[in-house]
């Protein structure tokens, strides 16, 4: 068993202080993996952090780290398998007495509960590597989505822009999600962290709109974000996730925007 000098732990938003963490063994993948954690909000922690957040395990609540491990011969068979569940895409989440397993095909499998602080990903040694960042993202983010909701941090997959974000399906937004701290007005995205300002927007792209944006009502908006939340679960979002949707389609203007005008990544304003 690996002694706690042995880990590399990395904090999620550390400069907001969010206690959700990823761990691993040093050396045990590909160091693509710490350049990953880096573009997706995560910072290194040093040894004196890393004692410091070993004596709060416990003590400080909704806690989560994520250890990552590389899979056993068997459980690298069940990451590859074909099955029923295949029909739904390549995500699935298979319910235990206790946990719940997510499998993301051909890439890794969670075990998590929400009981627990610490959550386990089996994944192979090139997680993380550039040619499949679009899957890695998505598996990372549903993580972030699960550890951040008791928080009140709900997320949607999409991209900041100037007046607030534009908010997609996953394909899409390339397994990018942005955060939406309700409670302290706050927006997390890997542009920054910034204010949910009174003219704050959040944008649906349209095909035939020209030259024009259109308000959605809050009732569009509601089944908008309910239906691209990073939050996946076989049951649907969870009830305080639904209500903090709620939420904010009740209080965030939301626009029809054209697609033609969207800029593209390079260009974060429309």
């Amino acid at each position: 068993m690996a002694t706690n000098e042995e880990f590399e732990y990395f904090q999620f938003a550390k400069e907001l202080e969010i206690p959700v963490y990823v761990k691993f063994i040093k050396n045990s993948f590909s160091p693509n993996l710490a350049t990953f954690l880096g573009k997706n909000k995560f910072t290194q922690l040093d040894a004196g952090e890393i004692a410091k957040l070993i004596k709060s395990i416990g003590l400080v609540r909704n806690m989560r780290i994520l250890s990552m491990v590389l899979p056993t011969p068997t459980i690298a068979r069940e990451i590859d398998r074909r099955g029923e569940d295949d029909l739904w895409g390549a995500e699935s989440i298979v319910p235990r007495p206790g946990h719940k397993i997510y499998r993301y095909k051909k890439f890794g499998v969670m075990v998590y509960s929400f009981m627990s602080c610490e959550w386990q990903l089996a994944a192979f040694e090139d997680f993380g590597g550039p040619e499949n960042d679009g899957v890695y993202k998505v598996i990372i983010n549903r993580f972030l989505s699960w550890a951040l909701a008791p928080l009140g941090v709900v997320g949607f997959w999409g991209v900041p822009v100037d007046e607030g974000v534009v908010i997609m399906r996953q394909n899409k937004s390339k397994g990018e999600a942005v955060y939406f701290d309700f409670f302290k007005n706050n927006i997390i995205s890997l542009d920054g962290n910034k204010k949910l300002s009174a003219r704050f927007k959040i944008m649906r792209l349209n095909s035939t709109l020209h030259g024009r944006n259109v308000a959605m009502s809050a009732e569009e908006l509601l089944s908008f974000l309910t239906t691209h939340t990073s939050y996946f679960d076989y049951n649907g979002p969870s009830v305080p996730v639904r209500q903090i949707i709620q939420a904010l389609s009740k209080s965030v203007q939301g626009l029809l925007h054209p697609e033609e005008s969207f800029r593209p990544r390079t260009d974060l304003s429309l």
